[in-house]
């Protein structure tokens, strides 16, 4: 690795496998993109390169960003045997584009299965490793595993809130490589300027008489009912609303294709009232989020882009349960009744007059300006990669050595 007046830059390898990370993501590539220090390279793999999920590699490109490797992987992970076969692919195809590329860093983010991959691809490499987003819970999903594994095998860690941060130095990592950075995504909203209705409406195909509903539900991977059940609550939530909705597909998560199914069919039922989107795009999307009358699902976008629009949010069972969130979301399970309750409770003027003041737990939207500039410091020389497991002091909650208790 160089120092960044060299006329080497450092070359950060961002791993992307989905439209929802490559959108948190952004503003960071455009400030790497914009500095004299540093190269950034895309690696584009798993949904990004589906047709079924919208292909939004094309996205990528748009936003002026080359490709530098692609990782494609079985597009088939709606079961435990495909997401373990895809795991195998996309351990292998990101070996390979380490192996091409030899990037100085690797950036990931989140706690996506195919993002677990690349990092166990990376290691024997020896290539740093930094990770956003880490020491969030969300006990719903299995991405709660894959999340706090990237942890262990991460070096630098840029959390979204000063909670997050302590869980991350929890769980043995160097206090001097965790930074509190806020969320990344909420940096869009800088220079954020929204469609108005009419020119959403007119993206959409859809009349937007009245304020839409958001509706974004991923498969809950650790609950005890499958997902066809699971989004037959909200569907029958909704099915008597007379309001104009916008649906998010579904991520690639198991038991996502029984739940686009069941979109695909609510949304054929209802064609004056009802759009199924791939992927709007950041601008689409915020603007979506700013015209909004509130957001029902259970997505992490409820969690931490909404409150930064005042929006109530619905959040429908247990996969975001553990993540902070603010006083603009009302917490149900699965039940028709109850969200169907929920969504009234929020649509009320007076709920949405009590969030005019709401202050977003995630950040300020100067996320990218601290990772970046962190980075910029951390990564004058080399970045090591051995990492010396940091003990908590010992409390009398937690004494410094227990019992070990004897095998008979």
């Amino acid at each position: 690795m160089t120092d960044h007046a060299s006329p080497h830059p450092v070359r950060i390898a961002t791993v992307t496998v989905a439209r929802s990370d490559f959108g948190i993501y952004l503003p960071v590539l455009r400030k790497i993109a914009a500095s004299d220090w540093a190269q950034p390279l895309v690696v584009a793999g798993a949904a990004h390169l589906s047709n079924r999920h919208g292909h939004t590699a094309d996205w990528i490109v748009s936003e002026g960003f080359s490709i530098d490797a692609e990782v494609p992987i079985t597009d088939q992970t709606d079961n435990a045997v495909g997401v373990a076969i895809g795991c195998a692919e996309a351990i292998q195809g990101f070996a390979k584009a380490f192996d091409q590329l030899k990037p100085d860093a690797i950036m990931l983010l989140g706690d996506r299965f195919e993002m677990h991959a690349a990092a166990v691809a990376a290691v024997p490499f020896g290539i740093p490793i930094i990770h956003l987003h880490g020491g969030e819970i969300t006990q719903g999903a299995i991405d709660e595993s894959y999340r706090h594994s990237i942890t262990k095998l991460s070096h630098v860690h840029f959390a979204s809130t000063r909670a997050y941060a302590d869980r991350i130095i929890q769980m043995g990592e160097d206090p001097r490589r965790v930074f509190v950075s806020g969320a990344p995504g909420l940096d869009h909203l800088a220079d954020f300027a929204p469609w108005s209705i009419d020119q959403l409406a007119t993206k959409l195909d859809l009349s937007l008489d009245q304020r839409p509903l958001s509706i974004t539900f991923h498969p809950e991977t650790l609950c005890d009912r499958d997902s066809l059940t699971q989004v037959r609550y909200l569907i029958d939530a909704i099915s008597d609303l007379d309001v104009p909705m916008v649906i998010s597909q579904p991520n690639a998560d198991p038991g996502n294709q029984a739940i686009l199914e069941q979109w695909t069919e609510f949304t054929n039922a209802r064609p004056n009232r009802v759009r199924l989107v791939a992927n709007l795009g950041t601008q689409g999307y915020f603007s979506l989020l700013h015209h909004a009358a509130s957001m029902v699902g259970n997505s992490s976008s409820g969690i931490i882009e909404a409150a930064s629009f005042s929006l109530p949010v619905v959040n429908i069972g247990e996969r975001q349960q553990g993540r902070i969130h603010a006083e603009n979301v009302v917490d149900v399970g699965f039940d028709s009744e109850a969200i169907k309750a929920a969504i009234t409770k929020v649509s009320s003027p007076q709920f949405r007059s009590g969030l005019q003041t709401l202050q977003n737990p995630y950040g300020d939207g100067t996320a990218s300006d601290h990772i970046v500039g962190t980075l910029r410091k951390l990564m004058q020389r080399p970045l090591s990669v051995r990492k010396p497991f940091f003990d908590l002091p010992a409390t009398p909650h937690r004494p410094s050595s227990h019992p070990i208790t004897k095998v008979a």
